[in-house]
């Protein structure tokens, strides 16, 4: 008895569930928490410099030189500096201007999208602030601060 068919048929024998990814790599739907982490970052950084281009023009102008940089964990160096805690994101003078985010650091901190999205915006306003020499509230409204536990 010949098989015809070329489909071969997989039962799940062992109540497993389904095998395999659910979508493709290559499909949009699928994003990687990196990148999701990136697209976070920069809607933060856009929404400041929509908030900063109303207050001041020399502000605004200074903005567009910085370089904003997502960074995984932070160096031994920057965990000595800030005194054994883990900082969330640094400052690099010069020409231009850095601001580095720490993207584990973040994750660690947030436990959900929210407060995730809400802990950048706070970070890049507190570092924007200490770059520009003003108030984190002034480039962020909705500035919240650090959370008192």
């Amino acid at each position: 008895m010949a098989i015809d068919s070329q489909r071969h048929i997989r039962r799940d024998r062992h109540d497993r569930g389904l095998r395999g990814p659910v979508f493709p790599h290559n499909v949009p739907i699928r994003t990687s928490p990196d990148a999701r982490f990136q697209t976070q970052v920069l809607t933060a950084i856009t929404e400041i410099e929509q908030q900063v281009s109303q207050l001041e023009k020399k502000v605004a102008s200074r903005m567009k030189q910085v370089t904003f940089t997502v960074e995984a964990v932070p160096s031994k160096r920057d965990v000595v500096l800030s005194s054994g805690t883990v900082p969330l994101g640094r400052i690099e003078r010069g020409n231009p201007d850095v601001v580095v985010v720490y993207q584990r650091a973040i994750e660690l901190r947030s436990s959900n999208f929210g407060q995730q999205r809400r802990i950048i915006k706070d970070v890049l306003a507190e570092l924007l602030g200490l770059l520009f020499g003003k108030d984190p509230i002034e480039l962020d409204p909705r500035y919240e601060g650090p959370a008192s536990d």
